[in-house]
C-alpha cells in the first residue's frame, strides 16, 4: 500500500462515571465538556465518532452529540473494547485508530496528529502517552495504534482490564513507544488536565474561563495557564516504575494525622480539616501510596474523608492489622475480619490495596489461621495485597520464605546497620516480585532534631547526633532532614519511603526534599564511615520506653 492510511479518531464517553457522575456533559466553555473535546480533537477535519454505550443512561449523552453534529456510535457499557472494534468496523485492517477520552479536553488537532505522525514514521503498532513518564502532564493523552492490533485485542484480551481500557493488551503484546517528543518543551508532568474529580473539574472550567476561542486554543497555552494557577503543583517527587504504575518515592505515613505521634513531635495532631487538605496535597504532587493503620487514632477516617469525591482513583492505601498470641484459629479469624472490614468502613473502600501483618509470628504457625484468613480474602477480592511490616533481620528472613507476601515494610534509616550485615539484601532483590518501602527514615523524629534534649531523654549517645551534624555541612546537605532522605533514597533495594508529617509547612518541605539529589555511592560510605555504631536498642524505639528512658516520654 502506498500514501497514508485511513485515520480515525474514536472517543469513548459515558455518563456512569463512578467517580464524577456526568462528567462529559459538565459545561466548560458554554459547551457540554464531551463536545468541547471532540472539536478540539478534529478541529482540522478529523474523521472522528464518540464511541458511547447502547445503555438507556447514556440516551441523553447521544442525543446531545448528535445536536452537536457529532458522529455517535453505541455499543457495550464495559467491554470497550468491543464498542472501538464496532465503531471501526467500516475500516481496512491498516487504517490507523487515535483513542481520546471525552474528559481530556486539552489534546488538539496539532498534538494528535503528532502522535499519528509518529506510529505511521516508525512502522510501529501502537505510539501513545504514559504520564509522568513521558514528561506531560495528566491529561494531555492520546493513543495512536493499527486497527490490526485493535482487531487481534479484541479476539485475544479476556481479562477485564484489558477490555474495559482498550489498549492494554496491544502495550503488552505489540511493538511500541511512549510518545515523549514534547516532555521538554511541556516538562510539566507534575500537573494535572484531567477531569476525574470536581476538584479537576474545577481546575479545568478556570482554565478555559474567558479564552476568546477555546476550540482553537493550542495546548501548550492552555498547558501555561494551567500551571499558573495559584493553587498548582510546582513539582511531582520523583517516582519509580512498579509494573506498569507510578510508584512515587515519598509514602505518606499518617500516625501523625490521627493521634499525637513521635518522640519530637511538637505540635499535636493536626485539626481534621488540616489533615485531610495535607493528604490530598501530597497526592497533588506525585505521592501513590499512603501509609496507615486501624490503630492509628483516627489516620483511617480521615484518609477516607480525603479519598471521597472521586481522590481514591489516584492513590493506594497500605494498611496493617494486629492480632495478639494465644488466641484459638476462630478467634483470629474472626479478628482478621473485624479489623479488614473496618478498614474498609473507614476509609470508605470496599477493596483495600495492601494489609500488612504487623508481627511477623503468625508466619511460623503451621495452622495460619492468621495469614491464611488473609490470604482467602486476598482471593476474594476484598484486598489486593498482603505484606509484612518488618521489625528485625529475623522477621525478614521468615518473609522471604513465605511466597504469599506481596509487600514489605522495613525500618532502616542512615544509623541502622542491622540489614546490610544480615546478609538478606541479596535474597531480598533475588525474590523480585516484593514491592518494599522503608520506614523511620528519621527515627521517631529523633535525627532531624534540632536540639539535644530528645536524645538526653532517652539517653541516646550525643557523638552521633554531631556526627550527624558534620555530615550534614561536609556534603552540602540542607538539613539533618536533607541528609537523612538523601541517604534513604541512594538505597535502591527500596521502592518508597515512608515519612509523615504534623503540619503543612512539614509537609511541604519533606515533598520539595524529595526532589533534591540523593546521596551518591561514595556520600553513602562516608555516611557509614563517619556515624558511630548505634546501639541495637536505639534503632527500635519500642525500647526507649525501657529502663534507658525517662518518664516523660
Amino acid at each position: 500500500m502506498t500514501g497514508r492510511p485511513p485515520v480515525r479518531f474514536l472517543m469513548q464517553a459515558r455518563v456512569s462515571s463512578t467517580r464524577l457522575p456526568g462528567k462529559a456533559l459538565l459545561p466548560v466553555a458554554g459547551l457540554p465538556a464531551v463536545v468541547l473535546a471532540a472539536r478540539r480533537a478534529a478541529r482540522a477535519g478529523a474523521d472522528l465518532v464518540v464511541a458511547t454505550s447502547a445503555e438507556a443512561s447514556d440516551d441523553g449523552l447521544a442525543q446531545v452529540l448528535s445536536a452537536a453534529g457529532l458522529r455517535v456510535h453505541r455499543g457495550p457499557l464495559d467491554d470497550v473494547l468491543a464498542r472501538f472494534v464496532g465503531a471501526s468496523a467500516d475500516l481496512p485492517d491498516e487504517a490507523v485508530i487515535v483513542r481520546l477520552t471525552a474528559d481530556n479536553l486539552f489534546p488538539d488537532a496539532g498534538f494528535i496528529e503528532g502522535i499519528v505522525a509518529a506510529l505511521i514514521d516508525s512502522g510501529l503498532d501502537y505510539v501513545g502517552t504514559s504520564s509522568p513518564s513521558d514528561g506531560l502532564p495528566y491529561g494531555l493523552s492520546a493513543e495512536a495504534f493499527r486497527l490490526s492490533a485493535l482487531r487481534e485485542a479484541a479476539e485475544q484480551a479476556v481479562e477485564t482490564l484489558d477490555r474495559s481500557d482498550v489498549t492494554p493488551w496491544i502495550v503488552r503484546n505489540q511493538p511500541g513507544r511512549i510518545y515523549d517528543d514534547l516532555a521538554e518543551r511541556v516538562g510539566q508532568p507534575h500537573l494535572r488536565c484531567t477531569i476525574d474529580t470536581i476538584d479537576d473539574y474545577q481546575r479545568v472550567w478556570r482554565v478555559f474561563e474567558g479564552l476568546a476561542d477555546p476550540v482553537a486554543a493550542p495546548h501548550q497555552a492552555l498547558c501555561a495557564r494551567l500551571a499558573a494557577l495559584p493553587d498548582a503543583p510546582r513539582f511531582r517527587v520523583p517516582h519509580k516504575m512498579v509494573g506498569e504504575a507510578p510508584h512515587g518515592t515519598l509514602v505518606l505515613g499518617t500516625a501523625q494525622l490521627g493521634q499525637d505521634y513521635g518522640l519530637a513531635n511538637r505540635s499535636g495532631c493536626p485539626a481534621q480539616e488540616d489533615a485531610v487538605a495535607m493528604l490530598r496535597r501530597a497526592i497533588e504532587h506525585g505521592v501513590t501510596h499512603i501509609d496507615s493503620a486501624g490503630f492509628y487514632g483516627d489516620a483511617e477516617r480521615r484518609i477516607g474523608l480525603a479519598l471521597a469525591q472521586g481522590w481514591h482513583s489516584r492513590a493506594s492505601v497500605v494498611t496493617k492489622i494486629s492480632v495478639p498470641k494465644g488466641l484459638g484459629g476462630g478467634e483470629q479469624r474472626a479478628l482478621v475480619d473485624a479489623q479488614v472490614f473496618g478498614s474498609c468502613r473507614a476509609l470508605g473502600l470496599e477493596t483495600l490495596d495492601t494489609v500488612l501483618l504487623h508481627e511477623a509470628w503468625p508466619l511460623s504457625d503451621p495452622a495460619r489461621p492468621y495469614l491464611g484468613r488473609l490470604i482467602e480474602l486476598r482471593d476474594e477480592g476484598v484486598l489486593r495485597r498482603v505484606g509484612l511490616s518488618v521489625e528485625q533481620p529475623q522477621d525478614l528472613a521468615l518473609a522471604l520464605e513465605t511466597e504469599e507476601l506481596e509487600h514489605l515494610q522495613i525500618p532502616c534509616n542512615l544509623l541502622d546497620h542491622r540489614w546490610a550485615e544480615s546478609g538478606l539484601l541479596g535474597r531480598l532483590a533475588a525474590r523480585g516480585d516484593l514491592l518494599v518501602h522503608g520506614r523511620s527514615a528519621f527515627l521517631q523524629g529523633l535525627l532531624v532534631a534540632e536540639d539535644e534534649a530528645p536524645w538526653r531523654r532517652i539517653g541516646a549517645p550525643l557523638e552521633i547526633k554531631a556526627a550527624l551534624q558534620g555530615l550534614v555541612d561536609d556534603l552540602d546537605r540542607e538539613s539533618l532532614a536533607d541528609l537523612c532522605l538523601a541517604f534513604m533514597r541512594a538505597q535502591g533495594w527500596l521502592d518508597g519511603i515512608v515519612v509523615g508529617a504534623e503540619t503543612p509547612a512539614q509537609l511541604e518541605a519533606n515533598l520539595r526534599l524529595f526532589t533534591e539529589p540523593a546521596l551518591t555511592p561514595d556520600d553513602c560510605e562516608t555516611v557509614r564511615r563517619r556515624l558511630p555504631r548505634a546501639p541495637d536498642w536505639l534503632l527500635d524505639p519500642g525500647q526507649w520506653r525501657g529502663p534507658r528512658a525517662v518518664a516523660e516520654i
